[in-house]
């Protein structure tokens, strides 16, 4: 996953206002948490009570994978 934050300052140097920070997101059981074969979605976010606020819709990320409770011991 590629997480993109704005540089604050901006820095006249770069190429862009956003820079590119590499971020990894555990998912599943798995040894080393990586049962990702699936995708990544932005959701609405939630208000400070966790009720959904429907008029923000970039401040979830949501993400979906194969088979994340194949493991028999669990």
């Amino acid at each position: 996953v590629f997480r993109y934050w704005r540089e604050n300052p901006d820095d006249p140097a770069t190429e862009s206002i956003w820079v590119e920070m590499p971020q990894d997101y555990a998912v599943g059981f798995p040894q080393g948490n990586r049962q990702s074969a699936g995708g990544l979605d932005l959701q609405y976010g939630y208000d400070a009570d966790g009720n959904l606020d429907a008029s923000v819709c970039t401040e979830t990320l949501v993400k979906t994978a194969d088979k994340l409770r194949d493991n028999p011991a669990l």
